[in-house]
């Protein structure tokens, strides 16, 4: 997923993503040649969905080494319909771009736990029992939340506890707020905390993971290592922060093309290109 994305966007700005992919065409400008922008000439401007995005990258699985792959992925987003992820990681994308502008309850895992598809999350044997006092039967499932939006700030807006090794700091779970009411959930905001308590009883497959790379600062590393090869084996959607960063870029290009040039959707398929 994430080799897809680099090479769409390139293909969009390749100030945004510093990779060329090779082709022939290349050899003739020393190299330097990356047909910049000529995707947009191809693309209809529908705005960005989970189905065409998804629709784009199986073109592009289905065809490598990529031959006239710009054709094929613009193809590929303009006729999709309906896309089924495939894959735990294209099931985070399609969570992910269908609940774009929702707000997201957050949750970082207090504990390192085992993750799976059909448990809840996040697991009680995880929870770590601080500023909870206030609450309404304190005892009773709840867990520290915080908010969030697209795009996420999940490893910035704390920047001060990147560096205390945590497993929150490298795992974070979202969950789309409008999931969370159909769960039932509910919000408190303890007098002695500066942040919200959840309560919801809601399956891993329904939330989504973003994980970055462990460093130095890991606790226990070896164990959070181990927690975080699980969660991936487990299938539940999970995605690498610097793959989300990506999809972001992706999606913002996409979508401003999308307002700047409405009137393409509604050209007949044998018209001539737009000339700029």
């Amino acid at each position: 997923m994430q080799e897809f994305l680099e090479q769409f966007v390139h293909y969009l700005c390749s100030r945004c993503v510093t990779i060329v992919p090779h082709h022939r065409q290349q050899n003739k400008a020393g190299g330097r040649h990356s047909h910049n922008g000529e995707i947009l000439d191809l693309l209809q401007s529908y705005p960005p969905t989970s189905d065409r995005i998804l629709a784009a990258y199986h073109e592009w699985q289905a065809h490598r080494p990529p031959r006239n792959i710009q054709a094929q992925i613009a193809q590929a987003y303009n006729r999709a319909h309906r896309t089924m992820p495939k894959t735990a990681e294209e099931r985070a994308v399609k969570i992910i771009l269908d609940n774009w502008s929702d707000t997201w309850i957050r949750h970082g895992q207090e504990q390192a736990g085992d993750v799976g598809p059909k448990s809840v999350f996040p697991d009680p044997a995880t929870r770590i029992p601080v500023g909870r006092a206030v609450l309404t039967n304190p005892g009773e499932g709840w867990f520290a939340v915080d908010l969030d939006s697209n795009p996420f700030s999940a490893f910035h807006e704390h920047r001060v506890e990147l560096t205390s090794g945590y497993p929150w700091t490298y795992t974070v779970g979202l969950l789309p707020y409008r999931t969370f009411q159909l769960a039932s959930g509910e919000l408190q905001h303890p007098q002695d905390r500066d942040h919200l308590y959840a309560r919801c009883s809601v399956p891993a497959r329904l939330w989504v993971f973003l994980h970055r790379d462990f460093d130095h600062h890991a606790l226990d590393l070896q164990t959070q290592q181990s927690t975080r090869t699980q969660m991936l084996k487990s299938d539940v959607p999970a995605l690498s922060y610097s793959t989300y960063t990506l999809l972001v870029q992706l999606r913002k290009h996409l979508q401003q093309y999308s307002t700047v040039y409405p009137s393409r959707v509604a050209e007949p398929r044998n018209a001539s290109s737009r000339s700029r």
